[in-house]
């Protein structure tokens, strides 16, 4: 049947009894601390980043913005009469030139041509710049020098016409060429 113990049992020594539950805590205080010190610092960041300086940023350009306006605002008013004052300008002054002269092409501009163009070809004998006119009298040109010459002319935008007067093929001989070089007006279209 059953065995008999061969150990005795021990009896309990203790003569109170603790009925109170002891509490475990779950977390420890210092982890505790630790999550709101870093959850605090998120929303730190979120703050500073997504609102504080987003907020400088906006008071920032809206300053710069007013002071732009304002600097606009000061230049119309010191330019709203410029119009009246640009008026009684012309009328005490004198340019010096009629529409007609302020229409003609830039003399510099016929000049450079001439130095560029003509003068790689033969000698200038003389060269007139009337209205919008170049006449000029080349030596020791011959008829081949005179059409790529006019060719060349040709391919400036600002010629208009070039008529040829006389030409010769003659090596030996001392050949003369007139050509009168017409421009377009300033302001015309091609």
């Amino acid at each position: 049947m059953s065995k008999p113990n061969k150990k005795k049992q021990a009896l309990p020594t203790k003569k109170t009894l603790n009925l109170m539950q002891k509490e475990r805590r779950t977390n420890h205080p210092g982890r505790t601390a630790l999550m709101i010190g870093i959850f605090g610092l998120l929303l730190f960041g979120v703050i500073k980043l997504g609102v504080f300086d987003r907020m400088v940023a906006l008071y920032t350009a809206n300053s710069e913005a007013a002071r732009i306006e304002s600097a606009l605002e000061e230049a119309r008013r010191a330019t709203e009469k410029y119009e009246d004052i640009l008026n009684e300008y012309q009328r005490y002054t004198y340019s010096g030139f009629t529409d007609a002269e302020l229409a003609r092409a830039d003399r510099g501009d016929i000049v450079e041509l001439v130095d560029e163009l003509l003068l790689s070809v033969g000698y200038a004998k003389s060269y007139t710049i009337s209205d919008n006119t170049l006449t000029l009298v080349l030596h020791s040109v011959t008829l081949a020098e005179t059409s790529g010459l006019i060719e060349a002319l040709y391919g400036d935008p600002s010629v208009h016409a070039v008529a040829i007067t006389t030409a010769g093929n003659d090596p030996a001989r001392d050949e003369t060429v007139n050509i009168q070089v017409r421009f377009k007006n300033v302001g015309t279209q091609p």
